[in-house]
């Protein structure tokens, strides 16, 4: 054996036996308070996933499905180091969510994850750094980085000239916010963006777009991207308000039959009312048997599901 106490060299079976000494023993004994440290850190932090993920779990049984409680589920996931653990975790879950409330956070989880782009940006803005924004979104660095790399937050504002708006003629603001711009959309991808929504403002009046890297409040010269356009003439605008007035109508048509046909009880298919167009039936009679039966024909008992267009021989 070394003289080392924490190293430890295999004597000769012989030697040992002769001397009567148990050197596993003897170095085992002189690493126990490095093993109790480690042991008594493993349990605390076993501890502490045991306590996030209870207290979790009570606010998931007192139907608190709050931040505070979705950051404690998270905690708890993020603690949870080995297989074992998390096993456990998901088995805690699945016996208290029911399945409306796992839905709720799965949909939100989807949004969250199309939203990553602008969250990284905006915490890179506010001075995180890129180990911390991985580490906080359990991503590495180089995804990090490349979400930085092909993705830009930018700032932009809506004017229009010589409208309505209060203090007279000239450029006056009408609208503004901050977009990400992910590769290969560019500023005139967002400009015309933002003319297209602000809807009837823009048509009726000259209008411009200035756009600006980050959201910092910036003057306008220092804009990296100016778009100017000239009002809709009359018959234009005229078309544009028709078109938006006629889907509007559309809408609320397509709602009321839906609205109708569940109060009768006939649960018809909302692909029934997708398109109105085409109403020939070629002699058919579509009806519902039953209330939760699809559509047959009154005359010749074919169902709509297997009619490719053929007349009713009934008919």
């Amino acid at each position: 054996m070394t003289d080392d106490p924490g190293t430890y060299t295999r004597r000769p079976k012989a030697e040992r036996e002769r001397d009567g000494e148990r050197p596993l023993a003897d170095q085992a004994a002189s690493l126990s308070p490095a093993l109790r440290r480690l042991k008594a850190g493993l349990l605390a932090n076993l501890e502490e996933f045991e306590r996030d993920q209870a207290a979790a779990m009570r606010r998931v049984d007192e139907g608190g499905l709050d931040n505070s409680g979705l950051l404690a589920l998270a905690r708890g996931y993020a603690r949870a180091i080995d297989p074992e653990q998390r096993d456990q975790l998901a088995a805690s879950i699945a016996t208290r969510l029911s399945v409306d409330e796992a839905g709720v956070i799965l949909r939100a989880a989807a949004a969250v994850r199309t939203a990553v782009p602008g969250i990284v940006l905006r915490a890179k803005a506010n001075g995180d750094s890129t180990a911390e924004i991985a580490r906080e979104l359990d991503m590495t660095d180089s995804y990090v980085r490349r979400i930085a790399r092909e993705n830009r937050l930018v700032s932009w504002r809506l004017d229009l000239r010589d409208s309505e708006l209060p203090g007279g003629a000239g450029w006056k603001p009408y609208e503004f916010g901050d977009d990400i711009l992910a590769t290969p959309y560019t500023e005139a991808h967002l400009a015309d963006q933002v003319i297209t929504a602000a809807g009837r403002g823009p048509r009726e009046n000259r209008s411009r777009v200035l756009i600006w890297d980050g959201t910092a409040e910036q003057p306008d010269d220092a804009a990296i991207y100016t778009e100017e356009r000239e009002p809709l003439p009359l018959v234009e605008r005229v078309s544009e308000d028709l078109k938006a007035e006629f889907v509007r109508i559309g809408q609320e048509q397509k709602a009321e039959r839906r609205r109708v046909a569940e109060e009768i009880g006939t649960h018809a298919d909302p692909e029934d009312y997708e398109d109105d167009e085409d109403d020939d039936t070629s002699g058919h009679d579509w009806h519902h048997p039953t209330p939760l039966a699809g559509l047959v024909c009154r005359r010749c008992d074919l169902a709509h599901k297997n009619w490719a267009g053929e007349n009713c021989p009934a008919a």
